[in-house]
């Protein structure tokens, strides 16, 4: 996730990571954000077995907080908690 991973498509110019196919995050690592390893599971071609196996643990951790959170917001809603 540096500087050196960053491609830029040949035909529209968006520049984007080459290793989790994220926006370009210079500084962080692609196992710094939820939703780019969320990207690394989905890579094609894909990530190398051992890196694959990461991935696929972090973006469940990451699946699992996403949908307590939608639940919560559900919740809310019915409760009419929103201004």
């Amino acid at each position: 996730g540096d500087s050196l991973s960053c491609c830029k498509c040949f035909r529209c110019g968006l520049r984007f990571c080459g290793v989790c196919r994220s926006p370009c995050h210079p500084g962080e690592t692609c196992f710094e954000d939820g939703s780019r390893v969320v990207r690394l599971t989905k890579r094609r071609p894909p990530l190398s077995p051992e890196l694959q196996g990461v991935a696929m643990q972090i973006a469940a951790e990451v699946e699992k907080s996403h949908s307590s959170k939608a639940h919560a917001v559900a919740a809310a809603s019915k409760a009419g908690d929103f201004e």
